[in-house]
């Protein structure tokens, strides 16, 4: 049950946060003023692609954070869900203001000028698509916290299981 319970919320979460990343990649569709058709030809699908490998991003650095802390799959999921929503409305945003794309010298050279244009941002932030995805993000990171921690296993267990585990495959009755 907890396993299904875990899984089901995974997968909500993971739903969720692709579905805001797409919301945004139609904007930026909208932003350039092509149909959806136009946008298709000139590379749309593989934009959704990268929003899928995003996702894929978000949950494989949940899973690298078990893997070293043994526990806080959500901590990894937000961060890499995070950096992914923040980077794409990022790319949104300087387009509709500057109508070239978001570049890593750009970002580079003026992280520091964020504080300085944070009207402009609130300003062009207010578009209803922007609010949805974000509410669709923010639903995906409540589904990551709604999971019920796993019980912590002692280090003694897992050694335990490790060694049967190894004594199975010695043994060949995998």
């Amino acid at each position: 049950m907890k396993l299904t319970r875990h899984l089901l919320l995974n997968i909500l979460a993971a739903t969720a946060l692709f579905i805001s990343l797409v919301i945004i990649r139609i904007e930026m569709v909208g932003e350039l003023d092509l149909t959806i058709s136009q946008g298709l030809s000139t590379g749309l699908l593989r934009g959704i692609f990268y929003d899928f490998f995003m996702v894929v991003f978000a949950l494989t650095l949940g899973s690298i954070v078990v893997s070293i802390t043994g526990r806080a799959f959500g901590v990894g999921f937000f961060v890499g869900g995070l950096v992914s929503w923040l980077a794409s409305l990022a790319n949104l945003l300087h387009y509709r203001f500057f109508k070239i794309p978001l570049d890593w010298w750009i970002v580079e050279h003026h992280w520091q000028d964020l504080f300085v244009i944070q009207d402009s941002v609130k300003e062009l932030a207010g578009a209803i698509p922007i609010g949805v995805s974000l509410f669709i993000f923010l639903l995906s990171m409540v589904a990551i916290a709604l999971r019920s921690p796993e019980p912590p296993t002692s280090i003694k267990q897992e050694t335990k299981s490790g060694r049967k585990q190894h004594l199975r495959i010695a043994l060949g009755a995998v």
